[in-house]
């Protein structure tokens, strides 16, 4: 519940990073990551008066909320940013940041965040950047997270004007990378907005990004549709981010991209 433009029932701890109250409701909401590891770091930094930088709340990897500005409020969150001829974000939106350190890379077995820490492999993924061929290695966000965020979409949703959802690298292209491609964003769109953007955007014609379950006890991967075997088959239950359908096949993310046969795999909506 929101009274008086904030989350009833939730921490919070002013930041002092804020301009004026905006002049309408908010209509818009950026997703970002906070490049970091823990929920307590990241609001101590936003609260930090040096940070020059805020958001209205931030969402730890175990689904927990911490807000620190009210709704109605202008965070310092988008900075220089456009998008569908709307500019300055900052005026209109509400930000949201989620724990999580963005792109991993490979040291030594083990994948780690640009500070050092180490991730483990069911938090790996390995799928291109928007806008992008080239693939690389991202933390997947938690199932916590993503159950939390949806919440708080759809609550905005029915307090305020919301009619956009975007990540920081949408409105601020080349220039951000957050929430990067880990983030099930077209999924969120459909559920909070009954829309998605590719579907009038001139892109790829691929799928939006959904989870998918294996419901066969083995599932062959394979390097393309009817390729060759890749790695150890994935077994029944096992979690995959489905990129692409073609021609009874699902395109999918695990640690590596492949391909899979489309009848042995159940796409799962996140469940609140």
């Amino acid at each position: 519940m929101i009274e008086g433009h904030k989350l009833k029932d939730i921490p919070f701890y002013a930041s002092p990073n804020v301009g004026e109250v905006m002049i309408a409701p908010p209509s818009a909401v950026v997703i970002h990551y906070t490049g970091g590891s823990t929920l307590a770091g990241a609001v101590e930094w936003l609260i930090n008066p040096q940070a020059k930088a805020s958001a209205h709340v931030v969402i730890g990897e175990a689904g927990d909320i911490v807000q620190l500005v009210p709704f109605n409020q202008v965070a310092w969150h988008a900075g220089k940013s456009h998008y569908q001829g709307r500019s300055n974000f900052n005026r209109f939106s509400i930000g949201i940041e989620l724990v999580n350190p963005g792109q991993l890379t490979l040291v030594g077995q083990q994948h780690c965040a640009w500070f050092g820490d180490p991730y483990p492999q069911e938090r790996v993924v390995k799928i291109p950047q928007k806008d992008s061929i080239q693939e690389a290695v991202w933390c997947a966000y938690t199932q916590a997270q993503i159950i939390a965020v949806k919440r708080l979409l759809l609550m905005l949703k029915e307090y305020y004007p919301i009619n956009l959802l975007v990540g920081h690298d949408e409105i601020s292209p080349g220039r951000k990378r957050d929430p990067g491609p880990a983030f099930p964003m077209a999924p969120l769109r459909r559920t909070v907005l009954d829309i998605d953007r590719h579907s009038h955007c001139l892109e790829q014609q691929s799928m939006p990004q959904m989870t998918g379950e294996v419901v066969a006890t083995r599932l062959n991967f394979r390097t393309s549709i009817e390729g060759a075997l890749k790695g150890a088959p994935l077994v029944q239950g096992q979690r995959l981010t489905v990129l692409e359908e073609r021609a009874g096949w699902y395109k999918v993310a695990l640690q590596d991209i492949g391909w899979v046969k489309k009848e042995f795999v159940i796409l799962k909506e996140f469940e609140a």
